[in-house]
């Protein structure tokens, strides 16, 4: 009959020992190590003494990278492991219990220190740990007589996300590089808006026919410009909800909550939009900040972004909402940062950034052109390729082209309604053509 094995402990060192059965081969382990103030290994009788036919000795420890979100730089946080002796037979064996960590966790103390197990019998063990500035594991040890086992924690802390915008542009907008398709007779879709033109009556100067054409977008008609960021939870704890807010102007007029995302399982990055409603903002460059707030158990943690943004409205237009006349541009002056706004018939804008006195150039894009002032005439000159100018008045409004033969279209606009009132084309001779405008 076979002998349970014997587990002595010493005054000051706790010696694990494994008495073989009477007559099988002669089978021992040590292990010895300082005894923890406050502990004691449990001391309990175990089936058989092993070594037997069919008897296999295993241990599981549990779980194996369970993933946890805890607040940085806390002490005296907690985890608790299952110890299971999985072996068969006549495989009872004993354990002691120790700690393990990487990176900026560490460990406090395991309780409790130590086990005896028989085959299918397991036994809880609570890790205490303290976190730091980064994420990273506690590890469970469960080392026995002939059998070792390990389990872990994947600890990250919270934090804010990393942001970054994407395809924004808040500097440039030109609609002439958009993804254009059809939609019907004198319609289209361009950059996913609705575009409508409608012709004018034609007229002949110069030898050729020429006509003026109005200009339906349904982005100008409502404005809503879209800001769309990407936003890295990699390097943090999975939030319980992400809260995305964006300023203008310093204050916050949209927002949006999502669930949180980013566990190490699944992916951790995702692309959030929000539309900005820019129906009461006038025509103008607008300071925005866009923020991503990770929202824990435990607090918030925020990260931010910001630029500018273009509005383009034209909800009010005099033509009607959302019509323009191709052809004819503006400019809206005394933008943020000493910056004018162009703004072109099809609803393309850019912003010009002043780089010298009374200079003003174009944001990145095909062409890089200027706009020049004039004090004496109080005139702002756009130059463009082929030494074609674009001239505006000081209300911004378009007052001249001229084309690098010299030959000048004027445009005249009422001084008590600011509408365009009429067009006089090249050749310049005493009965030069005029385009009239009427008003309903």
């Amino acid at each position: 009959m076979s002998k349970p094995p014997v587990v002595c402990q010493l005054a000051s060192l706790a010696v694990f020992m494994l008495v073989a059965p009477v007559g099988g081969p002669a089978r021992a382990a040590a292990q010895g190590r300082p005894k923890k103030p406050g502990s004691s290994p449990i001391v309990r009788p175990l089936a058989g003494g092993g070594g037997g036919g069919g008897t296999t000795y295993r241990v599981t420890v549990t779980p194996n990278g369970t993933e946890l979100s805890e607040p940085p730089n806390t002490q005296n946080l907690t985890v608790v492991f299952t110890v299971r002796n999985t072996g068969t037979g006549d495989a009872g064996d004993s354990y002691v219990f120790d700690c393990s960590v990487t990176y900026g966790v560490t460990c406090v103390s395991v309780s409790p220190t130590s086990a005896g197990l028989n085959p299918g019998e397991s036994v809880d063990v609570t890790l205490t740990y303290n976190t730091g500035t980064s994420s990273g594991s506690p590890y469970l040890l469960a080392n026995g007589g002939h059998a070792n086992g390990q389990g872990w924690y994947y600890v990250r802390l919270y934090g804010a996300p990393t942001i970054t915008l994407k395809n924004y542009n808040g500097d440039n907008q030109d609609r002439s590089l958009c993804l254009t398709s059809g939609a019907g007779e004198a319609a289209a879709w361009q950059c996913g808006d609705l575009l409508v033109t409608h012709g004018l009556p034609g007229f002949a100067t110069l030898g050729r026919d020429r006509s003026l054409t109005l200009l339906y977008t349904s982005a100008q008609a409502v404005p809503r410009p879209v800001v769309a960021a990407s936003v890295e939870e990699a390097n943090v704890g999975v939030p319980t909800t992400v809260f995305v807010r964006l300023a203008v102007n310093g204050v916050g007029r949209d927002s949006a909550t999502y669930s949180g995302w980013g566990s190490q399982y699944t992916p951790t990055q995702r692309q959030v939009v929000l539309s900005h409603d820019a129906m009461s903002d006038a025509s103008g460059i607008y300071p925005i900040t866009l923020t991503v707030r990770n929202q824990y158990s435990g607090g918030t943690y925020d990260a931010t972004i910001s630029d500018t943004m273009i509005v383009v409205n034209r909800n009010a237009s005099v033509y009607g909402a959302g019509w323009s006349l191709a052809g004819i541009e503006e400019l809206r002056l005394n933008q943020p940062g000493n910056k004018i706004l162009w703004i072109g018939g099809d609803g393309s804008a850019k912003a010009y950034r002043n780089v010298g006195t009374n200079v003003w150039q174009a944001a990145a894009g095909t062409f890089r052109d200027t706009l020049r002032y004039d004090a004496t005439a109080q005139t702002y000159t756009r130059t463009l390729r082929h030494r074609v100018q674009v001239v505006f008045d000081a209300q911004g409004r378009h007052f001249q082209t001229v084309n690098r033969a010299g030959q000048t279209t004027q445009f005249y606009w009422n001084p008590t309604s600011g509408r365009l009132d009429s067009i006089a084309v090249p050749p310049a001779v005493t009965s030069r053509p005029v385009y009239k405008f009427t008003y309903d």
